[in-house]
């Protein structure tokens, strides 16, 4: 395949935010790379380019400012082949001698990845589907190379026996949009750190619970920790079984008793996104392999289809509509937003998905197209659903751009609104709102059709997630929030007697707004 370099594919700046900031950016990126310069010179457009995208993000201007090298080597290069060095960069980290050069490796290459993704987004160079793989194989490869590095060291110390392969009997599954491969620009990933204790080749006097822990606190740091080169990705690993009650690795045993005893549907929801990124591929295949008939249901009874449908609803009930200048507006959570158009896709895939293995597709998009080829969504729907998907996200992404932060808030500041338009391309605030706020009003209209009719949608359901139902709380006027959403948590985990068996923990989740409110 041809090599494109991106230089040869921008043809217009963006709409431009702020002319000085921008041609400063420019100019300091130019003095600190010869190469750079002489490319500006002879490349106006480009440089027009650079300057609307550096005035309007801060973080790609800092970038700019501190490697100027990289901008050129970003320009004079194709985009996949530069993304395909980065991550061949990281995997070779796997053999770091130490922690910190691991770190230090993972941070610059994340630096440098973000910014050819960014210039190729921006310039629409790539579809959201080449954005998104690229951040998703990016963050595989800095999973994988902290987990292989921390387990060499660990053989070399005796605390594993040396193998081929070292991280032999231990995984990390990517659950989220990691495990669906449409990772966001700037965006945490949802891990499950698991192991086999027949297959963990550890030595020494951890046992291996102790150890799989240890080696998922060591990941997490390596990945999170915010150092003077920046971090690499936030990671949650809130999605494992019961993770208020449960150490940050979980054995395979031990997951597979609790999805069979107490595992609840938004969990089979989450578990649909599941694969393994990093470790031993083949014990994390015959664990989902048996995990399968939890997530996948070939029958369901009433129970169950209900508390499907309570998914959507609840889904519906946390999410605000778009004010008048859509400042504040959440353009994944809100209503109309991101979360409601994977969840029409995951509903009907938990429904439908048990009898036809060609519903069970991680991605959105493919999703939606199974589940249209299969009859149960219409075409228009269909249609209209992905392209608000793919406009969405690219809102999204620009959101983050701006600062690299894990935000998905449409700025309250008028001028900060101003930049993500820019970044949009769309030279006016008050056009890049409209056109957003009618996407926002087509899916939550689809959405409010889903299952519409089946039961009564003034749903009390109170939000499976902790940081949404300590608002709740908080909003009915308890205190202490946190506290009562951990008390909450338990009993609906079945952690106390009254809860152990399903059809008590179908109870509690019908009478527990009113117990709560007469509290």
């Amino acid at each position: 395949m041809s090599s494109v370099r991106l230089l040869d594919v921008i043809r217009r700046p963006l709409p431009v935010f702020d002319a000085q900031a921008g041609a400063r950016a420019v100019d300091a990126a130019a003095r600190g790379s010869d190469a750079f310069a002489e490319l500006a010179a002879a490349e106006p457009g480009v440089t027009e380019f650079l300057a609307s995208v550096f005035a309007a993000s801060p973080y790609l201007a800092r970038t700019a400012a501190a490697d100027p090298e990289l901008v050129n080597s970003a320009l004079r290069g194709d985009p996949r082949a530069a993304t395909t060095n980065a991550v061949a960069a990281v995997r070779s980290l796997a053999q770091a001698e130490s922690e910190a050069e691991l770190m230090h490796g993972l941070r610059s290459a994340k630096r440098r990845l973000h910014f050819i993704v960014a210039m190729a987004d921006l310039a629409q160079f790539w579809s959201l589907v080449e954005v998104t793989a690229a951040l998703s194989e990016f963050a595989d490869a800095c999973v994988e190379a902290a987990l292989h590095a921390q387990c060499v060291r660990d053989a070399a110390a005796g605390r594993l026996e040396a193998a081929a392969a070292p991280a032999e009997g231990l995984f990390v599954l990517a659950l989220g949009k990691l495990g669906a491969g449409e990772l966001n620009y700037s965006s945490d990933i949802d891990l499950v750190v698991g192991f086999d204790s027949d297959v963990l080749r550890r030595r020494g006097a951890d046992d291996p619970q102790a150890y799989a822990s240890r080696v998922a606190k060591a990941l997490v740091r390596q990945l999170n920790e915010r150092t003077e080169h920046g971090y690499v990705f936030r990671v949650d690993l809130r999605l494992r079984p019961d993770p208020g009650a449960t150490p940050p690795a979980v054995s395979t045993e031990a997951a597979l008793r609790y999805y069979e005893a107490l595992g609840r549907s938004w969990e089979r929801a989450a578990f649909i996104k599941a694969r393994c990124c990093a470790g031993d591929h083949a014990t994390a295949a015959h664990f989902l392999s048996r995990l399968r008939p939890f997530v996948w249901r070939r029958s369901l009874d009433f129970a169950a289809v209900n508390d499907i449908h309570k998914l959507k609803r609840r889904v519906q009930n946390r999410a605000s509509a778009p004010g008048a200048d859509l400042g504040g507006w959440n353009i994944k959570t809100g209503r109309g937003g991101i979360r409601e158009i994977e969840f029409f896709a995951q509903t009907q895939q938990l429904l439908f998905g048990g009898r036809d293995e060609r519903l069970r597709a991680r991605d959105t998009c493919g999703a939606l197209a199974a589940l249209q080829a299969a009859g149960i969504v219409e075409t228009e729907t269909r249609e209209l659903l992905e392209q608000s998907y793919i406009a969405h996200r690219a809102v999204e992404h620009r959101l983050q751009m701006i600062e690299d932060q894990q935000t998905h808030e449409i700025p309250v500041s008028a001028s900060d609104r101003r930049r993500v338009a820019a970044l949009c391309g769309i030279a006016e605030p008050s056009a890049f709102e409209r056109v957003v706020r009618a996407r926002a009003r087509t899916v939550s209209e689809i959405y409010d059709l889903l299952f519409a009719g089946s039961e009564d949608d003034a749903d009390t359901a109170l939000p499976d997630d902790a940081e949404a139902l300590e608002a709740v709380l908080a909003k009915m006027g308890f205190a202490q929030a946190r506290g009562v959403a951990a008390t909450l948590d338990s009993w609906r985990a079945g952690r106390v007697r009254a809860t152990r068996v399903q059809r008590a923990r179908q109870d509690l989740e019908r009478l527990a707004p009113f117990i709560l409110e007469a509290a």
